[in-house]
């Protein structure tokens, strides 16, 4: 049997489309004649394969979906791995700092005792300079309270503290001159020649 022309498929209205009504009345071209049976079949295999083709588009949009999807979720996977790779390096970049600030806070605090190791001890006392408070907090209560230190301490040579109670830079017994030293400079600048008047 040869395959007839394709036909048009069957109308809403329930009348027979109009290839149908030529099968029933008129033979083929070839001579083979089309039964109703072989009218209904042959828009059934047409149905079944439109059918099928619009199952297999709509497979193939759901599968280009789901790759898409699937494409994108790697690129926010790798998005999100670049970031986790920084993160790290920001960690441990932020552990060198705290490690850094560590040390100049030490470095800081050290200064600091050098700075009060003269002072009187009551005015150590006055500033808090444990290891528990902040080193630049207690480096500026130093240097507003640098004034105050000086004048408790007053002129002193280096070596002697103020004692309350003396004047600012007594001088002490070893470096009074004895009669006996001012009598001999005396001797010695008149034997000189360059001091004769």
């Amino acid at each position: 049997m040869t395959t007839p022309s394709p036909t048009p498929e069957p109308t809403q209205t329930g009348t027979p489309a109009p290839s149908a009504q030529l099968s029933q009345q008129a033979p083929a071209a070839n001579g083979a004649q089309y039964t109703q049976a072989d009218v209904d079949r042959l828009v059934g295999e047409r149905l079944a394969k439109a059918r099928t083709e619009a199952e297999t588009a709509a497979l193939r949009a759901r599968e280009q979906a789901e790759e898409d999807r699937l494409k994108a979720a790697g690129e926010w996977r790798t998005i999100a791995e670049e970031r986790a790779a920084r993160l790290g390096e920001l960690e441990s970049i932020g552990s060198q700092y705290e490690a850094d600030l560590a040390a100049y806070k030490e470095a800081v605090r050290k200064h600091n005792k050098a700075q009060m190791a003269d002072w009187p001890q009551v005015l150590r006392e006055a500033i808090p300079h444990g290891d528990e408070d902040d080193p630049l907090e207690v480096a500026r209560a130093i240097e507003s309270h640098r004034a105050v230190a000086r004048q408790l301490a007053g002129a002193a040579p280096a070596g002697l503290r103020a004692v309350p109670g003396n004047r600012a830079g007594p001088r002490p017994a070893a470096l009074v001159p004895s009669q006996n030293a001012v009598e001999e400079a005396l001797a010695r600048k008149r034997a000189d020649p360059r001091y004769l008047s």
